[in-house]
């Protein structure tokens, strides 16, 4: 099931111009997203503030031959310290507590094209969802990797919404 989500997100993104665009990859982990949809990018980020997770990521990285993703030791409330290239789209896997308020405010600053939301707790995600200015929900998801438990993996597509829209 953790690959058809990944195909998922693969798809979603792959509907979108990307060729010329950087992909920030929060709450990155080992790299998983990042490294599965660096071939959709000039650039990957991966964003992590557990340095065992940083690590396993360049790892990750070295040993699949994608010179495009960069793994970064970083609290994502901290994106503020990036500087990353535009057009910017962005997946984010927060655990289940969800998106720090910084964060969501950062990105609501930065105005990636589009936000893929991967949710463990679709609560939390019920409650980040309208933090995000400007955005629509273009498509929804939901992939049981938890069989016979009430946890879902929830993935929300948001799409900006341009001026003229609003």
């Amino acid at each position: 099931m953790a690959e058809k989500m990944l195909e998922y997100v693969h798809a979603l993104l792959g509907k979108h111009d990307t060729k010329q665009a950087a992909l920030l990859d929060l709450y990155g982990g080992v790299g998983t997203f990042g490294i599965i949809l660096a071939d959709l990018f000039q650039s990957v980020t991966t964003v992590e503030s557990v340095p065992s997770c940083v690590k396993a990521a360049e790892k990750n990285i070295a040993e699949n031959k994608v010179p495009n993703v960069k793994a970064t030791l970083l609290d994502a409330m901290q994106l503020k310290k990036l500087t990353l290239q535009k057009p910017l789209f962005v997946v984010t896997d927060p655990p289940r507590s969800g998106m720090h308020p910084k964060t969501i405010q950062q990105l609501n600053v930065l105005q990636p094209e589009v936000i893929i939301y991967v949710s463990c707790n679709i609560q939390q995600l019920a409650k980040d969802l309208p933090k995000f200015k400007n955005y629509q929900i273009k498509s929804a998801a939901l992939f049981d990797l938890f069989p016979q438990t009430p946890h879902v993996e929830a993935i929300v597509e948001l799409v900006k919404v341009s001026a003229r829209e609003l």
